[in-house]
């Protein structure tokens, strides 16, 4: 019947539409990162500090989702760095450790720490108690549009993007994670020195 047919036509406009809004998204988020920020300044970034902005930052959806964020940091770690990429790549993995916990029935919490790790290097820790990820895709979870998001949710980007951002810093990220645990992201990175 004729209704049946707009429906159809309606519900082919909606995915078209929203692939569209997708495929503008990702062309957005290449865009900022093409015009790659080499001539911000290399300056002292405070982890504590930018953690915190972060969490300010994603109040609304942390509320939201319910879930209990801490950050515990004894010794204050100050890494050298461009503070607008460090700070994306905080909210990126805080935003994807929120999803990650999103179909857990009980407490959502991620206890991020802050820590050095030697006189070199200092580290952030973002574990999350979400369902983890399974061991067999741990190794492509950082290949450009990788992503375990259903379609719509992720471009799967943000952790390829991530992970070069901290490679510029002369830093690494990685990723453990066991089934039953959840999933802890680690960025380590060096420290600022006044003489670099």
């Amino acid at each position: 019947s004729d209704s049946t047919k707009s429906n159809e036509n309606q519900m082919l406009l909606n995915e078209i539409s929203k692939t569209v809004e997708r495929i503008i998204s990702i062309t957005n988020t290449l865009n900022r990162f093409s015009r790659h920020t080499e001539g911000d300044p290399i300056e002292k970034c405070n982890l504590k500090v930018l953690t915190q902005e972060v969490v300010d930052f994603l109040a609304e959806k942390i509320k939201k989702n319910d879930v209990h964020i801490s950050i515990e940091c004894g010794e204050e770690v100050v890494i050298a760095g461009r503070l607008i990429e460090i700070s994306q790549v905080i909210l990126n993995l805080i935003n994807n450790a929120i999803d990650a916990t999103e179909k857990r029935p009980d407490t959502r919490k991620i206890n991020i720490s802050i820590s050095p790790i030697d006189s070199e290097y200092g580290k952030l820790t973002i574990p999350d108690n979400g369902p983890g990820i399974p061991q067999e895709l741990q190794q492509r979870i950082m290949d450009p549009f990788f992503t375990t998001k259903e379609i719509g949710r992720g471009t799967g980007l943000g952790l390829s993007i991530s992970k070069r951002i901290i490679e510029d810093h002369r830093g690494t990220l990685k990723v453990v994670s066991s089934s039953k645990e959840g999933a802890t992201f680690q960025i380590k990175l060096p420290f600022f020195k006044e003489d670099s």
